[in-house]
């Protein structure tokens, strides 16, 4: 009967011992797992941090800034008299970083002559027309403009385009 009630004791002691060695280990990888998610939180953050501080915002889409303006046309005849003129629709209107060629977009006049490209970054654009010219060699010419948006929300407005049709 003692052997008996020594196992049971003996057993009762092994099972307190693994339970509390469990509930350490379990308490353990708790801890560990909420170390693990700090981390990783705090490297989630640092990541974005980094990204909104080093993206440069180039000329372009993306920002508050709006140019707009209108298009003035004259019809000449061959005698170089005016024969109409008026704000022209359905001119294509080119936009571009400043100093580059390559345009991002171009938006044709409305009925009026006017035309507006919105959602600009701060930086310089250059804006151009091309117009008829009987004297030069490829018939054309273009009339460019450079705008500066110096402000997250400015709205700027240019003198008109003057072209010939």
């Amino acid at each position: 009967m003692k052997f008996y009630k020594k196992a049971k004791i003996q057993e009762a002691i092994e099972t307190i011992i693994k339970t509390k060695q469990e509930k350490t280990i379990n308490n353990a990888l708790q801890i560990n797992t909420l170390g693990m998610r700090r981390k990783h939180l705090i490297i989630s953050v640092l990541v974005l941090a980094i990204g909104f501080y080093s993206c440069s915002k180039d000329e372009g889409y993306g920002g508050l800034g709006k140019i707009s303006g209108k298009v003035y046309a004259y019809d000449i005849t061959s005698s170089g008299s005016v024969r109409a003129q008026g704000y022209m629709g359905e001119v294509k209107v080119y936009i571009s970083q400043h100093n580059n060629p390559n345009y991002f977009d171009d938006i044709n006049t409305s009925y009026d002559g006017s035309f507006q490209f919105k959602f600009l970054n701060k930086g310089t654009y250059d804006l151009w027309v091309y117009s008829d010219c009987d004297t030069c060699v490829w018939k054309q010419k273009y009339e460019i403009k450079a705008v500066d948006i110096s402000t997250k929300k400015q709205a700027v407005t240019i003198e008109d385009f003057k072209i010939i049709f």
